[in-house]
This record gives structure tokens, sequence and C-alpha cells, in this order.
């Protein structure tokens, strides 16, 4: 006979012939339910032969041999307990299962995919407890019980938007925040962004923009909330500022700025869409940065229109150190800082835009220079000429004029000639001919042009001369050139 592990099974042991008033008395392993009856109950737990022995009345006797099979249970699993959402799955059965060649049966079948698979999912409406049974080829079955929870709580979700409805433009945003009790995790969808709340936007075409957010408790349960906003054409056209680059020097009085085409509240904004003002005209600080005006209503700002104050540094002035000189000389002075330069006053200058005029005093003066840079800012730098008569100062006589009118050497400069009033000034040919002759010689009224005495103009050459001052006679050569 063949029986299952753990099972037991009735035998009969039958004898015919000799003498009526048989006893049987059995022997083997252990597994018997009794040794001396004729109808044992056999339940080894390994393969088992059992010897029976029959003795009649007259003590004659003959023995039979009973083969007991032992058939191993299957192995069955139907895994650990579960735990599922309203409306979740739950893969139940565990590894291993088999032998190869069992067959399951699951009961009850209510939640489950398939009552014969030996993993089958569960989805059960109520906590239930699924029992499985394996039968394997040999007939022997076994069963194992999992449980599938229904405790989880599915999370509720509010999901609201600072504006319902916003309008297109690069500055119109609004924050969409997800609520709900004892959750752990959040996820939007379609911009994959993990936090309660949201910033969404800006928007460039008028559209219906729909939101999902699921929310995970702590319980692994989820919920699915949705937003729908409504996203509408601007009716904001940007404010109009003329012009967009505002140039001023340090220390300048910034003066209002005034936009136009308004048509709704206006709002100053500074780099970071900040409010600075909500006024118009607007006085922007004395520093230098980037603006940007708008106007509408929160949720419905029309595009920024951007503009810039630039507070430009003051240029560094230098007039030069002061300057001593003698009486009827020059002084050259030198401005630097700038682009352009105004002397003041223009008093002995030979041209006060010039950034090196020269300077011809008959006493001490003080001049002030105007120094402007390419964006027009100025500062002021002065210096002193003093005019001092010392036993120092001659005369400096140059040997060269150009009378071309260039504004360069059309005279015969002599530096210091003024402080020698009473002068004479000779000049001669290079036969030793007279051909200019002046008293008092002053570089302004009385000074050679390269000409000779009738005005006439002198060829180029070399020429000779001879200054007299106070009884001293002073002689060298001049190359004129035109």
């Amino acid at each position: 006979v063949s029986i299952c592990k753990g099972s037991s099974k009735t035998v009969s042991a039958n004898a015919s012939g000799g003498t009526p008033g048989y006893t049987y008395v059995w022997s083997g392993a252990p597994g018997l339910s009794c040794t001396s009856c004729q109808t044992p109950s056999v339940g080894p737990s390994v393969s088992t032969i059992y010897t029976v022995t029959v003795t009649d009345s007259q003590g004659c006797t003959a023995t039979g041999t009973l083969s007991v099979v032992v058939n191993p249970l299957p192995i069955i699993n139907a895994g650990t307990d579960k735990t599922i959402c309203p409306g979740g799955i739950a893969t139940i059965g565990g590894s291993p299962t088999g032998p190869p060649g069992c067959n399951y049966l699951w009961s009850p079948g209510a939640g489950l995919n398939n009552t014969t698979f030996a993993n089958p999912t569960a989805s059960p409406t109520v906590t239930t407890s699924y029992i499985v049974t394996g039968i394997n080829t040999a007939g022997c079955s076994k069963k194992d019980t999992v449980k599938v929870s229904t405790s989880g709580v599915t999370p509720t979700i509010s999901v609201t938007s600072t504006f319902s409805t916003i309008c297109t433009g690069i500055i119109n945003t609004t924050t969409l925040t997800a609520t709900s009790t004892g959750a752990i995790s959040y996820l939007w969808l379609p911009i994959n962004l993990t936090t309660p709340a949201i910033t969404v936007g800006p928007f460039f075409s008028a559209t219906t923009a729909i939101y999902t957010v699921t929310v995970t408790n702590a319980g692994g349960c989820t919920g699915t909330g949705t937003y729908s906003l409504s996203v509408i054409n601007n009716p904001n056209s940007p404010p109009v500022v003329n012009p967009l680059t505002y140039n001023y020097c340090a220390g300048d009085v910034i003066a209002p700025i005034t936009a136009t085409n308004i048509t709704s509240t206006i709002a100053w904004l500074n780099s970071a869409y900040s409010i600075l003002s909500l006024s118009n005209p607007f006085t922007p600080p004395p520093v230098s940065a980037a603006y940007y005006v708008v106007q509408g209503t929160l949720g419905c700002i029309s595009n920024p229109t951007a503009f810039s104050v630039i507070i430009n540094p003051n240029p560094i002035a230098s007039a030069g150190p002061n300057r001593t000189v003698c009486p009827g000389f020059t002084a050259q002075l030198n401005a630097s800082g700038g682009t352009n330069y105004l002397w003041s006053p223009p008093k002995w200058l030979n041209n006060a835009s010039s950034s090196n005029p020269s300077s011809n005093p008959d006493s001490t003066i003080t001049y002030h220079v105007t120094v402007t840079d390419a964006n027009n800012c100025k500062a002021v730098d002065s210096i002193t000429v003093f005019v001092a008569l010392n036993d120092t100062c001659t005369l400096t006589i140059y040997n060269l004029i150009s009378p071309n009118g260039d504004n360069k050497n059309d005279v015969w400069w002599i530096d210091g000639i003024t402080s020698f009033k009473q002068n004479t000034v000779h000049l001669f040919n290079r036969w030793g001919s007279s051909v200019w002759f002046g008293q008092n010689y002053d570089n302004t009224k009385v000074v050679w042009k390269g000409q000779n005495d009738s005005g006439e103009k002198l060829p180029d050459g070399t020429y000779y001369y001879i200054i007299e001052l106070k009884g001293k006679n002073l002689k060298g050569y001049v190359e004129l050139i035109h």
C-alpha cells in the first residue's frame, strides 16, 4: 500500500484453510496501531515492510508481508502576511514551491486573479486569510495560510493655487500647494517636482495647464490630486521708458523717470523683481543698477520694460604743479585726466580749450581748468603761475619761424622780451642788408612775421639778428621757413 507521510491506512490480513480460530501477530517497525489484530492501521514515517504471523487452533502457522510505501508531502509556502492599501494588489505565495508537477488550490477565491497559480495576486476589499493546498503527483497534499490585510488608508489631498487664472507673460507665476495629512512624499507631474508647494509659469500662450500630484503616506498608500490652471492672454502692454539708459556723474542730482503707455497699476522693480515703488514718476537711488517697470495686477502683470541707471565716476583732474616764470616769459601748462579742457580765466592764454596751453602773464595769476571725460563728467583743478623778476631772468630766443598760417611759429617769439620795455630788434639777410627793424618788441603788436619793413614776404633762409636792450647787444640767427 502507499500512504502520504503523516497519514495512516487500515490494512487486513486474511487466512484461508486450516482449522478455524486464527490469531494474528504483526511485527515490524513502529507505525502499527496494534500488533495482535487482524486489521491494524499502519502509519510509518518511512517506507516499511511489515510481517504478520497467523496461527490456527491446531497451532499451525503461516506468515505474510505487507510493504507500506511512504510518499513525501509537497513543500508549500503561502508567503508572508501582506498589508495593502484600498484598491491595492499584493502577490502571495512564497518560494520555493513544489516539487515540480505539484498542483495548487487557493481558497477563498475572492480577490484572487487565479486560484490555481503558485503565486497569484490578491486584491481583497477586506482583510482575508488565504489557504493554499498543494497536491503532488503522489496525491499527497499540504496546506499553508497567508493573511492580506486592508488596513492601509488612502490619503486625501487638497490642491490650491495662488491664482486660479493667470495671464501670459514672463513675470506671471503661481504657487500650487498640496495638503494631505500624514503625507511623507509628493510627486508632481508633468514637471517632476517633489515638494508640497511648487511654482509654475511663466506661460506664453493661452491654455489650460493640468498638474497632478501623487501623495504617499507612512503606510505606503497613495492618493492623487489634480489642479487645472487657466492661462489667458495678457491684456497689459509693457510701459514705455525713454531713454533706456540714464547716465549720471557722481554727485549729480538724479532726475525722476516717467513711464508712459500706462493703463493699469504701475510698479517699478529692481533686478530681482522686488517692488521699489508704485508711483509714477520714479526717482532711482544714486547707484548704478538695472531696473524694470511693469503694469497690471498680481497674476496678470505685463512683460517688463528694462532700463538702467549708470553713475559714472568723475575724472581725476590735474592742472599740474605751480609754475614760476620771469616777466615776459611763457609758462607751458599741462592738464590731464579727461578728453576736453577749459581754462579760466582765459587771460594771457594762447588757447583756453587746450590741454596744454601756454601762458605769457604780466603778473602772477591762478588758472582753473575744468576737465571733462568721455562720459561728460567734470572735475576742476587749479594752478598758479608766479611772475617774478630776478637775476636768473634772461631772454629765450627761438631760432625758427614758419609763418604758414597754421598758428604754430607764425611769429618770431622771444621769451622774456617784455621784461625789457626799451629794446630794438634788427634783422639782416645773409648779405648783411637790413630787412626788418622794430622798437619795443613785445611778441604781439611789435613782432616779426617773416616780412620785410614794407610788409613783403621774405624768402626762406637764414637771417641774422641784433637785439639791443639796456646797452647790451644779443646776436644770433633765425631760420625762416614758410
